[in-house]
């Protein structure tokens, strides 16, 4: 029998337990200090909490929590063969804590009830809720033109993920309630908010996810008007944004003919044009660096703006290059007589940063589509080395010299850590413009295949795979959903060398496992 006070420190631990679930539930779209803070609650309370011996025999005797914690072991070995200890301690190892610690503690504390996970599922729902109205604000009436500034504590990368998620996750788990009608009209039209805030964020990695979640329910589901709805849907979507990208770059290859050999020297007011028929830059098809009379553009520009013609615009910016490109957009000469063809609009979107007068006409996911279609032509004009005009070529960029650098080392690749001189390795060969700018190859698939090879991505896929099957998680929906949509972000992000990312991976495969162990009738 526990006495009343060993009763009261049970009970004290519990909620100290629960707090720190919840409390990492809400900082995961808010705050990477409140992250840090509610895993080290989680440790201390875990540690305080006795019984280390019985504990650790607990786990052990858990093999898919231990075949969770070995993916942990597999990078703790890529550390006899790196080549960078130092970064791997520091960041590689450091970040991957979570899924070292968080199976230990989760699996050996008390089962929570289903009604709390539900509340640990609903908190992290709210949260992503919140933080979409705070950033939609921010967007709105704070003067913030970064569209990245839609999520406004986060990368919107990982925020992006998170409104796939909590669209599928909310009417579900709500549902399990037996909310009434007027509820459940609610709880809908929060999930089309989420999904509306996701193409407001322009986040293409979140909507490619989004489409893979619809091709899973069209998948999963037997009744025949959902799989048409769904099939229509996710079909639409696929043609649509085709369609959009064929168009933007047809916009963006289209060379207006010039002939640089007949262009004129002097503008009508007798100043002399500034040509630099070296720069490739186009907008609309026209070239951006003739026709310049900066005599001309600059006492027009003072009268017409505050902003300095040789500061910083809104962007962070050169005003003047924000100008003649946004001119060059319109087809106009960059003199007198073309700066009084622009409205005053155009003087506030220029000021703003805008780049191209189309950008104040369309939507901001065609704009996003733009800017990838943009990359693509200044990176094969700059004969694939300067891919640094979108983060599509960018990508596309490290994609190619990865996969250099995989082809040095395939079975066990460069080691834990060793992710930056693998991928400078690739870089310097394609000679490329990112040599030295540490930057890593912006897919986890291919991070892990640098760093620990063929061999290491299979023990760590085999590894998380008899987690998956062992628990059984693998049957439930939304498991399923989750699993989906970090697999479609794998391709294009690192999501496992972010705080955000690994946080969210392991807590939410620990939270449906239990979930699914206690019966949960959160299925299709």
């Amino acid at each position: 029998m526990f006495s009343r006070q060993q009763i009261n420190i049970r009970n004290t631990q519990h909620w100290i337990y629960f707090g720190s679930l919840a409390l990492l539930m809400v900082s995961l779209p808010t705050s990477r200090f409140m992250m840090t803070l509610s895993l080290v609650l989680l440790m201390v309370n875990w540690l305080f909490g006795g019984n280390l011996v019985a504990k650790t025999k607990s786990f052990l005797s858990c093999k898919p929590a231990v075949a969770f914690t070995l993916i942990y072991a597999v990078n703790v070995v890529g550390l006899i063969w790196t080549k960078d200890l130092r970064f791997a301690l520091q960041n590689d190892l450091l970040h991957k804590l979570p899924t070292l610690l968080l199976p230990m503690v989760i699996t050996t504390s008390p089962t929570l009830s289903p009604q709390k996970i539900k509340q640990l599922l609903l908190l992290f729902v709210a949260s992503v809720f919140t933080v979409s109205i705070v950033g939609l604000t921010i967007r709105i009436f704070g003067n913030e033109l970064n569209f990245r500034e839609a999520s406004p504590f986060v990368p919107n990368i990982y925020f992006s993920m998170m409104l796939v998620i909590s669209a599928v996750l909310f009417p579900y788990i709500v549902n399990t309630i037996k909310a009434t009608r007027s509820q459940l009209y609610l709880i809908v039209t929060v999930s089309l908010w989420f999904v509306f805030y996701l193409f407001f964020m322009r986040s293409l990695s979140g909507i490619m996810a989004l489409m893979g979640v619809l091709g899973y329910f069209v998948f999963k589901s037997k009744i025949l008007w959902v799989k048409m709805g769904f099939s229509t849907l996710l079909l639409s979507l696929t043609i649509g944004f085709a369609w959009v990208f064929v168009d933007m770059y047809n916009i963006t290859h289209t060379e207006a003919a010039t002939d640089i050999t007949q262009l004129p020297t002097h503008t009508q007011n007798g100043n002399r044009y500034y040509h630099d028929t070296q720069q490739i830059l186009r907008e609309n098809g026209n070239l951006v660096y003739i026709h310049i009379a900066d005599k001309e553009l600059a006492p027009q520009w003072k009268r017409a703006s505050n902003f300095d013609y040789y500061g910083k615009d809104r962007s962070n910016h050169e005003v003047r290059f924000t100008l003649y490109r946004y001119m060059a957009s319109k087809g106009l000469h960059k003199d007198s007589i073309g700066f009084a063809q622009l409205s005053q609009d155009d003087i506030e979107a220029i000021e703003n940063g805008v780049p191209n007068y189309l950008y104040t006409k369309w939507p901001g996911i065609l704009v996003r589509f733009h800017q990838a279609a943009m990359g693509l032509y200044m990176y094969k004009k700059s004969n694939y080395r300067d891919p640094s005009w979108s983060t599509l070529t960018e990508r596309l960029d490290l994609w190619r010299a990865s996969f250099i650098a995989f082809k040095q080392k395939p079975l066990l690749g460069w080691g834990t850590g060793s992710i930056h001189i693998a991928q400078e390795y690739g870089l310097s060969a394609n000679q490329s413009a990112l040599v030295g700018k540490a930057m890593k190859p912006h897919s986890q698939y291919l991070y892990i295949l640098l760093t620990l090879g063929i061999i290491g991505l299979i023990s760590c896929v085999l590894l998380y795979g008899y987690f998956v099957v062992k628990t059984g998680v693998y049957k439930m929906f939304h498991f399923n959903v989750f699993i989906i949509v970090f697999v479609i972000n794998f391709i294009a992000n690192n999501s496992f060398e972010s705080q955000v990312g690994q946080n969210m991976f392991v807590l939410f495969s620990l939270i449906y496992w239990q979930f699914h162990s206690a019966g949960v009738p959160l299925r299709r």
